[in-house]
């Protein structure tokens, strides 16, 4: 299943999903209805999926990215003409007008000056036009975001814990079951349809331990902001406890329909790689305790509520998750 396959089905609930129902009733609808979905990808979400896979999967990261080795062009306006060029099979005079009208304003200007002024747009891009037609099934990644990401990976190989947990066995035995970016499909009591990928998870069969590896790219407002006090606001403002249930629940069906064991013999551990993507990309790797996932826990049952309320009753509600679940979820 690829990316868009999975962030498209919408009869499997993922962890995101029951996010949409906590945004409220109408934000639930759109992302439901892929209402303005035609919108370009955020910058930040492309960054983050290009970095997950160049660290988890990095076969597939060669097949899916590549990276220019020429500049491209400077500015909006040359992205589209560029486009267009790069969309054409044959570039010849005709075609380099009919680009250049598309993309500027050429009203005052005479046809020999379109042309020429077209011609020279085409030579200062031409190295960037030609590799990119020959990796048009490849999507775009530029030299920053590929150095930063490098970046990164050089950090977390020189951190020792770091670099266990995202190349190595995770402080298991070595042949534990090893996944990455993994997809698994499950069902809850109440036969409810949920689905999770998982950046990577060792399932230790000797010692009966699972442990669960969370990577995030993390930024801070100021150099001297310390990492581990940012990174606890970003884990509450985004529900990270009720991300590793929902891998919790995900792996526990995992065990017990797919390897046929007893999951409640085995031990879970769950950690986070964080990588700060600013200033001086600090490494550092947090255990979620217990605590957290028991609080995960309750939010999850809570998101799970709401979602389930506005698929049964619909989306008119004047109102947000807080007075709906005071006056229409409590029992």
């Amino acid at each position: 299943m690829t990316d868009k396959e999975y962030y498209n089905d919408r009869e499997w609930v993922t962890n995101s999903m029951l996010g949409w129902a906590l945004a409220g009733p109408k934000y639930m609808y759109k992302r439901m209805n892929r209402i303005g979905e035609e919108e370009e990808e955020p910058a930040y979400f492309k960054f983050g999926r290009a970095a997950h896979m160049k660290l988890f999967e990095p076969k597939a990261f060669s097949q899916t990215y590549f990276i220019p080795k020429y500049s491209g062009p400077s500015n909006a306006v040359q992205v589209k003409f560029c486009d267009l060029l790069i969309s054409t099979k044959k570039i010849d005079d005709d075609v380099l007008v009919t680009a250049y009208k598309i993309s500027y304003s050429v009203d005052k200007k005479s046809n020999d000056a379109i042309l020429k002024a077209a011609q020279k747009l085409y030579e200062d891009n031409k190295y960037y036009i030609e590799e990119t037609k020959k990796n048009i099934d490849k999507e775009l990644l530029s030299k920053s975001d590929y150095n930063r990401i490098s970046t990164f990976e050089n950090m977390i190989k020189s951190h020792k814990r770091a670099s266990d947990l995202i190349y190595g066995y995770a402080g298991c035995n070595h042949g534990s079951d090893i996944y990455t970016e993994f997809i698994i499909k499950f069902k809850s009591g109440e036969g409810r349809k949920f689905k999770s990928k998982i950046d990577k998870f060792v399932i230790d069969h000797e010692t009966k331990k699972v442990v669960i590896v969370e990577f995030k790219t993390h930024s801070t407002r100021n150099e001297d902001a310390r990492m581990d006090e940012s990174f606890k606001k970003s884990f509450d403002a985004f529900d990270y406890d009720r991300q590793f249930y929902v891998y919790y629940l995900a792996i526990c069906s995992f065990l017990q329909h797919e390897c046929k064991v007893d999951e409640r013999e085995y031990k879970f551990e769950f950690k986070t790689v964080a990588v700060k993507s600013n200033f001086d990309h600090e490494v550092r790797v947090f255990s979620i305790n217990d605590k957290y996932i028991d609080e995960g826990s309750k939010k999850f049952e809570q998101a799970l509520k709401v979602f389930t309320y506005y698929q049964e009753n619909g989306y008119e509600y004047p109102y947000g998750i807080n007075k709906l679940y005071e006056e229409e979820l409590k029992p």
